[in-house]
């Protein structure tokens, strides 16, 4: 109980984006759980890779790495190691490497999160579109733009499906297509995204205003 308070805590600073203190933290829930659990047990490989998604979140690409191929290790010869588990250590891989600009191996490690995500698609769509979204724009840095565009669209369809075509994540993907077809020399398509991306952000900040001042109204 006392661990899953200090994991709470961990995410919550984590999420405020004080990540020194969510590290700290959750490097003594990992030391605790390898005592108290063992080093090879499903919950220890979980911590292990939140602790490599901290590093990699601060830039500390070689801890990263390395608390990745830890829970890699692990995972190879540990029966109980979920496929959930093993889609999020693949993604956190490729993040490291996209990080460290070998997008090669960024892109080999995304591709085999999303398959593992596929898998079970109904569960993981946002996963799935997440990890194609991060996939494209490693393909767009190694200068694959169609294989990139390819990637942005059915990110962009299950977002559109998953959150709806007004938040934040869909207009973001609708901004990188936008990009990704001015690389290519396609400015009309460009514009095409990106005034529907503007659109989509004007319709949701009126949709939040109406009900900030609905809610205002009701408690006068």
């Amino acid at each position: 109980e006392t661990l899953d308070v200090l994991n709470d805590l961990a995410r919550t600073y984590s999420a405020l984006g004080d990540l020194a203190k969510a590290l700290a933290i959750n490097e003594t829930v990992l030391n605790a759980k390898e005592r108290s659990l063992g080093a090879e047990h499903p919950s220890t490989v979980a911590s292990l890779i939140t602790l490599g998604n901290l590093q990699s979140r601060q830039g500390d690409c070689s801890n990263a790495l390395r608390s990745f191929e830890r829970a890699k290790q692990i995972s190879e010869k540990t029966a109980g190691f979920d496929a959930s588990s093993a889609a999020a250590l693949h993604n956190g891989i490729a993040a490291v490497y996209s990080q460290m600009h070998n997008y090669k191996m960024a892109q080999e490690s995304f591709a085999r999160a999303i398959s593992i995500w596929e898998e079970r698609p109904e569960e993981n769509r946002r996963y799935i579109a997440a990890a194609l979204n991060n996939l494209a724009v490693t393909y767009e840095k190694m200068l694959d733009y169609l294989t990139a565009q390819q990637s942005y669209e059915r990110a962009l369809a299950i977002y559109a499906e998953t959150v709806g075509p007004k938040h934040p994540e869909t207009i973001l993907c609708l901004n990188n297509i936008a990009v990704n077809f001015y690389k290519m020399g396609d400015v009309s398509a460009a514009r095409l995204y990106s005034d529907r991306a503007i659109s989509a952000k004007q319709e949701g900040l009126s949709a939040v205003l109406a009900l900030d001042e609905r809610l205002r109204l009701e408690w006068q």
